[in-house]
């Protein structure tokens, strides 16, 4: 009995190292898995039936040469050609492969790596630009800010200016007066006064404020010193001798701006000068006046031929012919 069991036992396992089955080879359903029946189906690789070669190198199955199917194609393959190990669906560890597949399954890792990799740096890139983009708008919105800051400053500093610019326009204007000078000349009726070329002048002056006020007087120089009057009319002054007295011309000096305070001086110095001093027909008279006014306020000289017979008379000495005996001091004459 013991003969038999053993010459049967001795005969299966004949068979099977002839067969060159590995005696761990099982179908992967026989492992415990990581997922349900029906994804393992889906999942696992259907086994290629058992051959007596290697679909790879030919070489014959025996005790020596193992069987062993490659859990990525399911082809019989022997030990020297599945030596590689990877991760397959369906299984919790990695299960064997042959050279073939590990190749691919290394090139598609190489693959998805190369493509993760690429979508890294493409994510970082975008992630560089996108901080870039934002440092930009940050320098921007600072340079928009620095701009405005310098532009308010500026507008501020402009608006200061023209305040203290409408300031001082408005006392310079307060403080000047429009200055008008014009010389009013007459002559006499009587013929033989108006051969010998005799005439009369007064100095028109017209102030005008800066409110648009405007006054206008005429100042002439006689025996009792400066008087103004109305312009054109002698006669208010002159009385009687007035009425020979007939307006003749205008010689008008200009306009200008002068201060009040300079008026104001002016007026003083005229009165020191003329105020006082003695009427003198042909050394200090009514031209001679109408002469300084004219130079003191516009700088310009009235014409030579207004005090011409008083020049003739002063180069001639005709002071005590015209009883002008006493000493009157000398003053510009006309130009």
């Amino acid at each position: 009995m013991w003969s038999t069991v053993t010459r049967t036992i001795g005969s299966v396992w004949s068979h099977h190292c002839s067969q060159g089955e590995d005696d761990r080879h099982v179908h992967p359903k026989a492992h415990t898995r990581q997922h349900s029946p029906q994804e393992d189906e889906e999942k696992c690789v259907q086994w290629a039936p058992n051959t007596k070669q290697c679909q790879h190198c030919q070489c014959d199955f025996s005790l020596r040469c193992r069987r062993h199917h490659c859990r990525a194609c399911g082809e019989n393959v022997c030990h020297a050609c599945s030596t590689g190990t990877a991760m397959l669906p369906g299984w919790s560890t990695p299960q064997r492969v042959c050279g073939g597949c590990q190749h691919n399954l290394e090139a598609d890792d190489i693959e998805e790596q190369d493509s993760s990799d690429c979508c890294k740096r493409e994510l970082d890139r975008s992630e560089a630009s996108s901080q870039a983009h934002e440092v930009n708008l940050a320098q921007m919105r600072q340079s928009q800010r620095a701009s405005t800051l310098i532009k308010l400053g500026y507008q501020l500093r402009m608006a200061a200016i023209a305040t203290q610019l409408q300031t001082w326009r408005s006392r310079s204007a307060e403080a000047h007066v429009k200055l008008s000078v014009r010389v009013n000349i007459y002559r006499q009726d009587h013929m033989l006064l108006r051969a010998l070329g005799a005439f009369h002048s007064g100095v028109e002056i017209s102030v005008t404020s800066h409110t648009g006020d405007v006054q206008t007087e005429e100042l002439l120089f006689n025996s009792e010193g400066i008087v103004g009057h109305t312009p054109k009319c002698p006669e208010e002054v002159l009385g009687s001798l007035g009425c020979f007295w007939q307006y003749y011309c205008q010689h008008d000096l200009g306009t200008r701006r002068i201060l009040a305070s300079e008026l104001e001086a002016f007026g003083e110095d005229m009165c020191c000068k003329w105020g006082t001093s003695k009427y003198d027909l042909i050394r200090r008279n009514c031209n001679h006046f109408s002469n300084w006014v004219a130079r003191e306020l516009t700088g310009r000289a009235l014409p030579g031929w207004l005090n011409r017979p008083a020049r003739i008379c002063a180069a001639l000495n005709m002071d005590s012919i015209l009883g002008n005996d006493e000493a009157v001091p000398t003053t510009t004459a006309c130009a």
